[in-house]
């Protein structure tokens, strides 16, 4: 039997690439084209203190491998490309096993269609909204309030709401967490309403989580996580509950040149 915390952590990274991916705009240009004006936006001090959405966004590749990352088939270990562009994603499993291909629409997998066992059309993009936080978070159609400062854990932060008004779960919300002295993002909580999650549940029965980001790497002058840890949630939004799992990034790397259309398109 799957563990259930496992699939929650699936479900977690699934609805909240699903729910981003829908507000990226496609096209040949790394300007701005998926970041609305964010001057002021309540998290512009954060953005700053991870190296600044102009930095972020004079990238035209985002590389990265992730280790442990629990799913329901096991833990994954994979080696991700990213084209910023365009929200494409090429993600090769690191012991040779499978290719998964996003060409901004639809995936393919190799060596063959059941080579990987997870939803592949979902999953191409997820680790990409983790490992580019708190920067996703500055997408056109992601809404962040401030909720002013609040405790959690003990310790004070200033919490943050971030909610959809694109994408396939527009009822997701996050709670973002941040060191009031630093700006630096440390902890977010997700609600997953993706339909192939949710079902027919109502709202109050929905899958919440909780990343806790206990590393992070400057690379190119950006500041980008490194490694995080899932806990369950209750959704009261004052401690973490039960670890569900830790996973890491390394390898990390940004090229400004556009990577070839041949590592996205589906084959």
């Amino acid at each position: 039997m799957k563990n259930p915390q496992t699939l929650a952590t699936c479900a977690t990274a699934l609805a909240l690439g699903t729910a981003l991916l829908g507000g990226c705009a496609t096209g040949n240009s790394h300007s701005s084209a998926h970041h609305a004006d964010h001057a002021d936006s309540p998290l512009s001090q954060t953005f700053a203190a991870h190296g600044g959405l102009d930095q972020w966004e004079s990238n035209a590749q985002y590389h990265f491998e992730i280790k442990d990352f629990p799913m329901p088939w096991g833990l994954n270990n994979e080696a991700h490309i990213i084209d910023l562009d365009q929200r494409r994603a090429n993600v090769r499993d690191t012991g040779s096993g499978y290719t998964i291909r996003w060409d901004g629409e639809s995936s393919t997998v190799g060596p063959a269609a059941d080579s990987f066992k997870g939803p592949a059309d979902f999953w191409a993009m997820g680790p990409f909204y983790f490992a580019g936080m708190p920067f996703v978070f500055a997408d056109q159609g992601v809404n962040v309030t401030s909720l002013g400062q609040d405790t959690f854990g003990g310790q004070t932060y200033d919490h943050y709401k971030a909610s959809f008004t694109v994408g396939n779960s527009p009822k997701d919300e996050y709670r973002i967490w941040v060191n009031p002295a630093t700006h630096v993002l440390e902890i977010i909580e997700f609600r997953v309403t993706h339909p192939a999650v949710q079902g027919d549940k109502p709202l109050s029965e929905a899958i919440r989580e909780y990343l806790v980001f206990e590393n992070w790497e400057a690379v190119n002058g950006l500041v980008v996580p490194s490694r995080g840890t899932f806990y369950l949630s209750d959704g009261h939004f004052k401690q973490l509950g039960e670890k569900v799992g830790t996973y890491t990034t390394s390898k990390i790397a940004f090229n400004k040149t556009p990577a070839s259309d041949a590592l996205f398109e589906n084959k």
